[in-house]
């Protein structure tokens, strides 16, 4: 049933229409008369069966009371009582007129009350009039007036098919009343109009009449079932389906008819189907506000101009631009592009600003392309509103790295249309720049970053340096967030950017810096090489006098405590200066000095963190590769540089691969062939003065105490050349007072000079053996003074066994330092007594002959004190020690020849043939064996002793083997 006030409504509005209808009736009736009885002239004679032709017809179609009372007849058994087909078979019929009056049968019972008739008859007349608008256009001509008011009243019927199928007819009869008449049947009209004198005769006109009738009664109909209701927020029509067949006829109706009288319900009809649920009628929504915009009445202009609707219609499409429909996205874009260029201004677009960059890495193609054409539409109609230019160009730009390659140069040849329209704009202010062309051009001839292929026309660079600032600050925003995807994004937005700018970005440097040294090291790798590749480009435009003073100001000490931003601020650094151009590589030369420098700094090179190692060197590495050449003051800093982050143990994984490569590159670029020697012979004597300087501040992890070891050690050359001029150095960084630390590094470049030249240096002996050595042995305390102790014994070891000292300088050194040297036999540290026994045997070989009867004794009583040592090691020296000692030792001296004392050695040295260390064993073995061999008074103590030993319960195999010689040799 029909709700009462849609009844009462419908009925106004067709009282109001019937006044109308009744003036032009007379005018449409004799027309009408003409027309068929032109019909009548070319279907032939009367039809023979007496059934009624089509101007017999005529009569009764147009006195057809469409408001005539519903068919009370009673209702017929065999009437429809199936559901409708899909596909309904189209009945035949044997002329037009039996054709006609099934049709007037069925549209008046359409207006049956009774659901089954209404079904019935909607389901006989789909066929029936399909059947007839196939046929020919000039049916759908001849009917429409009859039956357009029956389908517009059925989009108020209850049931949803009739409403569906009463949208699907009305779009059949528009459309057809859009079609020209069949040029036959057009023909036999002209000429019945000749025959019977008519001269004029406006049947299109009068076609259009009927169309402009209809439209009084749709668009009212049409409002009432899609606009929202008064209380609730969902239109009338309720099925999705059926909204959407009415939305396409609204749409047809609007883009093919003039229906400026019905502006304003028509704009609220689109406003709130852009809000409505079902994606598809979003869509047609957007069409139909595509339509409005392009509509080139007068009446349409006027309306949008001087009416919000405008306003309301943008706020009401907002939405469907992030819908999750990409083909309702790609039809927003078009339209808010229209509304935009109806309502010039960026006040409509401040808003939408956010929006529209992220549909510029929209997922869909389609929605890509059209706010390309889009933004570039707006540039150009907006000339005037330049504040608001950065929201038109910033999805250009973005869409300049875009994942496809067309749309990326689209997007290219977009920015270059409207370079081109910027200088056209411009062409006086200009003149001069495009006719001589002041520019540098020299950084156009590098390599330029996808998708560009030659530098940027003048009028687009323009463009992007007048928005630089608020395209800038976008980018450092989207850079901070979370988002993966943003921060891609913006990256390469930020080096298009660049490009775009070339030297005006000069004058940027500081806040790009900034950024750059927050973002630089993103953990993401595509993120990183685009944030690089930005980097390296400004610096092929930038000054140096741009960005130095920023990134000094940087790695100042104030941020040590933040090794990721001194790591970024390095890389920064470093790949800025990968693309240098010539002229800026000259004013980089005048600063070479103030580089190196600024990157000894003690909180640089003291960092524990690796990254800000790497960056130090990776820097060092740019600045040399990029150098033409060098000064030999320029080449100095690098060279200390290089060592003293070299020299830190700490750098060792990071620098062992690097450093030796960069020396050589170093010593090419100060023109020394690449030769290491030369290098080291060039900065030897500078850079050990200039580290010395600040030997009251060297401590255990002082690089410059580490830089000075390792230039000694390096360039050993040029140590052997300079052999006094070292060795005075080490002779005051080893006096007493100064840190166990410092000397224990002096004693490892002496050890090493004298493992490696030290026959070369001989003539400095007696200043490293008694003032350097025979100073530090007598330390005791502490761990880092027993480090320097067991490297005096190492060094003095290696000055015995190379020979390196002379007769008159061992005496001196048995005189002045034997006992200190005795000492640390009975140094407490395990390795200080491995290492002294060790060497102590090489000790008596070499100065046996200038050993006093109360050294022997002092030497002789420490060694069998060692006999019991802990260690198994130390054991064994200690008895190899005592043979090498009883083979040289006077026999004038009793007290160690006697036998009140040798004998009770001999019987210690049988108690340790049987100790648990086989190596102990075979030692004292072997030194039995030697003592009997050297001396028979000797030999017959040892024999004594064995052959007490005989009578034990237990005999150890040495012991048995020992006497088994013994006996031999008896």
């Amino acid at each position: 049933m029909i709700d009462d006030e849609v009844d009462s409504f419908f009925e106004e509005m067709l009282q109001e229409e019937k006044k109308k209808v009744q003036q032009v009736g007379e005018i449409i009736h004799e027309k009408e008369s003409v027309y068929l009885h032109a019909q009548q002239q070319y279907s032939g004679s009367p039809h023979a069966d007496g059934s009624k032709n089509k101007s017999e017809m005529a009569p009764e179609m147009a006195s057809l009371n469409l408001d005539a009372a519903p068919d009370r007849r009673p209702q017929s058994t065999t009437f429809i009582t199936e559901p409708l087909s899909s596909e309904p078979s189209t009945p035949q019929f044997d002329n037009p007129q039996q054709l006609l009056q099934s049709i007037q049968r069925d549209l008046n019972r359409l207006s049956s009350q009774e659901r089954s008739h209404r079904l019935a008859s909607m389901h006989k007349l789909l066929p029936l009039l399909k059947h007839s608008f196939q046929q020919s256009a000039s049916n759908i001509h001849h009917l429409f007036r009859f039956i357009y008011s029956v389908f517009i009243k059925l989009l108020e019927d209850e049931l949803e098919s009739l409403r569906e199928s009463g949208c699907e007819l009305l779009l059949e009869l528009y459309r057809g009343m859009l079609q020209e008449e069949d040029s036959s049947s057009a023909n036999h009209i002209m000429e019945d109009v000749s025959h019977n004198g008519v001269n004029d005769i406006q049947y299109s006109t009068s076609r259009m009449d009927q169309v402009d009738e209809s439209l009084a009664l749709l668009i009212p109909v049409l409002s009432s079932r899609l606009q929202n209701e008064a209380h609730h927020p969902q239109p009338r029509e309720s099925s999705e389906e059926v909204r959407h067949l009415m939305m396409q006829l609204f749409v047809f109706v609007f883009s093919n008819f003039e229906i400026s009288d019905y502006l304003k319900p028509l704009c609220r009809i689109i406003r709130e189907r852009l809000e409505d649920n079902f994606h598809k009628i979003k869509q047609l929504a957007c069409e139909s506000v595509i339509v409005l915009c392009n509509t080139r009445d007068g009446a349409y202009k006027r309306f949008l101009d001087n009416n919000p609707v405008v306003t309301k219609l943008i706020t009401s499409l907002t939405p469907n631009l992030m819908h999750q429909r990409h083909y309702v996205r790609a039809m927003a874009v078009l339209a808010l592009n229209e509304l935009i260029m109806i309502r010039p201004g960026g006040e409509s677009l401040k808003d939408l600003a956010k929006i529209i960059r992220k549909l510029a890495s929209d997922n869909s193609r389609n929605v890509r392309e059209n706010l390309l054409k889009t933004c570039e539409n707006w540039f150009i109609n907006h000339q005037d509103t330049f504040s608001f230019q950065d929201i038109f160009i910033t999805p250009i730009l973005i869409m300049h790295s875009d994942e496809l390659q067309s749309i990326q140069e689209e997007a290219l040849r977009t920015m270059d249309r409207l370079g081109q329209k910027h200088e056209e704009w411009n062409e006086e202010k200009l003149k001069d720049q495009l006719e001589y062309a002041y520019e540098d051009v020299s950084q156009a001839t590098q390599v330029l970053p996808t998708p560009f292929h030659a530098r940027p026309r003048l009028g687009s660079r323009l463009i992007v340096k007048h928005n630089f600032k608020k395209l800038f600050a976008l980018i450092q925003e989207s850079l901070s967030e979370w988002s993966l995807q943003q921060k891609k994004i913006y990256s390469q937005l930020l080096t298009v950017l660049t490009v775009y700018t070339e030297k005006d970005i000069t004058q940027h440097m500081d806040k790009m810096l900034q950024n750059w040294f927050k973002v630089i090291q993103d953990d993401e790798p595509e993120i990183r090489q685009s944030l690089q590749e930005g980097v390296r480009i400004a610096g092929r435009y930038a000054e140096p006098d741009a960005y130095l003073p920023h990134i000094f100001s940087f790695t100042r000490a104030q941020y040590a405590t933040s090794p990721i931003t001194l790591a970024n601020v390095l890389i920064v650094f470093s790949v800025i200066l990968e693309d240098i151009t010539p002229d800026n590589l000259k004013m980089l030369s005048k600063s070479y000095q103030k580089i190196g420098s600024e990157l000894q700094a003690s909180h640089l090179i003291y960092h524990e963190d690796k990254r800000v190692v790497a960056g130090i060197l990776r820097t060092v590495k740019r600045v040399i590769l990029s150098a033409e050449s060098m000064h030999e003051a320029d080449g100095f800093e690098y060279f200390l540089l290089l060592h003293k982050v070299w020299a830190l143990p700490s750098n060792a994984a990071v620098a062992d691969p690097i450093v030796p490569e960069l020396l050589k590159e170093l010593a090419t670029k100060l023109s020394l062939s690449g030769q290491l020697s030369a290098l080291y012979k060039q900065n030897f004597r500078r850079s050990i003065d200039l580290l010395v300087e600040t030997r009251d501040t060297w401590d255990k992890a002082s690089p410059e105490m580490f830089a000075f070891e390792l230039i000694i050690k390096k360039g050993i050359a040029s140590a052997e050349e300079h052999s006094s001029f070292v060795f005075s150095h080490l002779k005051n960084l080893t006096q007493k007072g100064q840190d166990a630390a410092v000397v224990s590094t002096m004693f490892s470049i002496i050890e090493h000079m004298f493992q490696t030249v030290g026959h070369k240096i001989s003539n400095d002996i007696d200043v490293i053996v008694d003032e350097i050595i025979g100073v530090n042995l007598p330390w005791t305390a502490g761990k880092t003074k027993l480090r320097t102790r067991m490297l005096g014994i190492s060094c003095l070891n290696v000055i015995l066994n190379e020979d390196l000292c002379s007769d008159v300088q061992l005496k001196m050194l048995v005189e002045h330092h034997h006992k200190s040297i005795v000492s640390t036999l009975d140094e407490f540290a395990d390795d200080m007594r491995i290492l002294s026994t060790r060497s102590f045997s090489t000790y008596l070989i070499k100065v046996h002959h200038f050993l006093s009867a109360k050294q022997w004794q002092d030497s002789f009583k420490v060694l069998v004190e060692l006999l019991d040592d802990k260690l198994d090691q130390v054991r064994v020296q200690a008895v190899e020690t005592l043979g090498v000692l009883f083979k040289y030792v006077p026999n004038s001296i009793q007290e160690i020849t006697g036998e009140e004392v040798f004998r009770p050695f001999v019987g210690t040295l049988f108690i340790h043939l049987d100790d648990s260390n086989r190596e102990v064993q075979n030692a004292v073995f072997k030194t039995l064996d030697s003592l009997n061999q050297s001396n028979p008074n000797h030999a017959a103590i040892i024999s004594q002793a064995a052959q007490s030993m005989e009578g034990r319960h237990f005999v150890s195999p040495h012991t048995k083997l020992l006497l088994q010689k013994l006996q031999q040799e008896t």
